[in-house]
């Protein structure tokens, strides 16, 4: 007679809703800065190798450069324009490592701060630590134990913020080199060119930070996602968290209405299921619900754990606390599959 795993005791309370988590404004202002100055010094490489070729050039005293009537100045454009060419390529392979590493301490950064809110916020809400550490075993970002889930994507997120921070470093180079060849074809007196290069430089920082907000709160989602449906805690509650000048009507609609974090809800904007976070510069988080019943002890085993989260948020439909939008629309949930991460390899422009 196969012998059955005994179930830990229970004890039964009053549906709770965990807090909503948003991404730590800290890592994601200074990530805003490290890109800035990043692409700054990229920047500045590039100029000062420019500079560099125009003093070591014969036509530094010249007042402007006379293409049609002399070949030699035209030669010297021709391969200055070819060495900037070169040069961006050798910039943007210098700055790999330090790309990489960027990409490295934000994604590590923003995983064990919103972990590290998430099991406060559970903890408070009635869910033991010695619980949760027993279904994350084995797998910690930056000295904070997560859920292998979670763990499982940081390698995907990582890669996704190195290939937008070099996008960004790349077309930023572009825009400099492109600067100068129009500079030089225009035919501008050299002694100006440098006042020209010093003006063009500088990286936008406000795009910096729409960028830095939007990977933070995409980070911020998919690892709450990850942590939550690994408890066995399915079912959410839309918070919409309003914009800055603006904000998506049908996100205010949206706002109070329940969903379940695997297949998301239903936005009748882009008419498809969506999570929290995952349009361009979104804002909203979710609240999660607790499980009504509650284990005295825990129970060795991790597929039992699950089993018996999941079983008991069947005995009872999950009640939706009622909505604090003026909306009259009402969400729906379509059974499409939604991935964990958000992420997108290139920057969401800003509206």
């Amino acid at each position: 007679m196969a012998m059955t795993r005994p179930l830990p005791n229970l004890r039964r309370r009053k549906r709770k809703y965990r807090r909503a988590i948003e991404a730590n404004v800290g890592i994601r202002n200074r990530y805003a800065r490290e890109i800035t100055n990043l692409i700054n010094n990229s920047n500045e490489l590039l100029i000062d190798f420019v500079k560099c070729e125009l003093e070591l050039s014969e036509y530094v005293g010249e007042t402007e450069v006379t293409i049609a009537q002399d070949a030699n100045p035209l030669s010297f454009l021709k391969g200055l324009a070819k060495k900037v060419t070169k040069k961006v390529g050798e910039i943007a392979a210098t700055m790999q490592a330090r790309i990489h590493s960027l990409a490295n301490w934000f994604t590590g950064s923003m995983t064990a701060s919103t972990t590290a809110s998430q099991v406060d916020a559970c903890k408070k809400g009635g869910l033991s630590e010695e619980y949760i550490r027993s279904l994350w075993t084995g797998n910690t970002i930056n000295g904070q134990y997560v859920s292998p889930e979670a763990a499982a994507l940081v390698p995907t997120i990582i890669q996704a913020q190195t290939s937008l921070i070099t996008k960004l470093t790349s077309d930023d180079l572009q825009r400099i080199q492109t600067a100068i060849a129009e500079s030089l074809d225009k035919g501008i007196p050299l002694p100006d060119l440098e006042r020209v290069l010093e003006s063009i430089k500088g990286f936008n920082p406000r795009r910096a930070q729409l960028v830095a907000m939007d990977q933070a709160n995409k980070i911020n989602i998919s690892v709450l996602r990850a942590n939550d449906i690994s408890l066995g805690l399915t079912q959410a509650v839309w918070i919409h968290v309003p914009g800055q000048y603006t904000s998506r009507e049908s996100h205010i609609m949206l706002d109070g209405q329940g969903f379940d974090l695997r297949t998301g809800i239903f936005d009748p904007e882009v008419q498809r299921n969506i999570q929290c976070a995952e349009l361009p510069y979104c804002r909203c988080v979710y609240r999660v619900g607790l499980p009504e019943f509650l284990p005295d002890r825990v129970n060795v085993g991790r597929t039992g754990q699950l089993d018996l989260l999941t079983e008991a948020q069947k005995r009872k439909d999950l009640t939706v606390p009622k909505s604090r939008s003026r909306g009259k629309a009402t969400a729906r949930s379509k059974d499409t599959s939604t991935q964990y991460s958000l992420f997108e390899a290139t920057p969401p422009r800003e509206k």
